[in-house]
């Protein structure tokens, strides 16, 4: 199991919604320094789909954006869209640009893991849904 996932022993019913958001940041963050590394070690196919797959984790952390919601929602989706922009273009300095800001945001989220899960656990936020836990399962 990759190094990104702490919670990698714990079943995908037992994620709280933090750990799930953790976990894609990580494997985003993972898909795209394989990307880097590919690129700069010329290997085209490795890091189309290395490309390909930090895009859809980015994306699947923006669809669980609601940025109506509030002003940091809708600023952390302009950072996804940015990061998605800069990916697409398939170059070192694209990805570096996309990987700093990931880890940003990722550090972010880490430091309010603990917060998060009391809040989720008093109904403030709303638990995984059934459906959020079959597309983890089968993502």
């Amino acid at each position: 199991m990759p190094q990104y996932s702490p919670y990698h022993s714990s079943t995908i019913r037992d994620w709280t919604r933090i750990d799930m958001l953790l976990s894609l940041y990580g494997a985003a963050e993972d898909a795209l320094t394989s990307m880097s590394t590919a690129i700069e070690a010329g290997e085209t196919i490795l890091a189309a789909q290395s490309q390909i797959r930090t895009m859809k984790l980015l994306v699947c952390i923006l669809e669980g954006i609601e940025s109506e919601q509030n002003e940091i929602a809708a600023q952390i989706q302009q950072l996804c869209l940015y990061m998605i922009d800069e990916v697409a273009q398939h170059t070192l300095v694209g990805a570096a640009n996309a990987l700093k800001v990931l880890r940003l945001l990722h550090e972010g989220f880490q430091e309010i893991r603990e917060e998060a899960i009391i809040l989720e656990s008093n109904g403030t936020i709303p638990k995984l849904s059934p459906i959020q836990e079959t597309t983890l399962a089968t993502g």
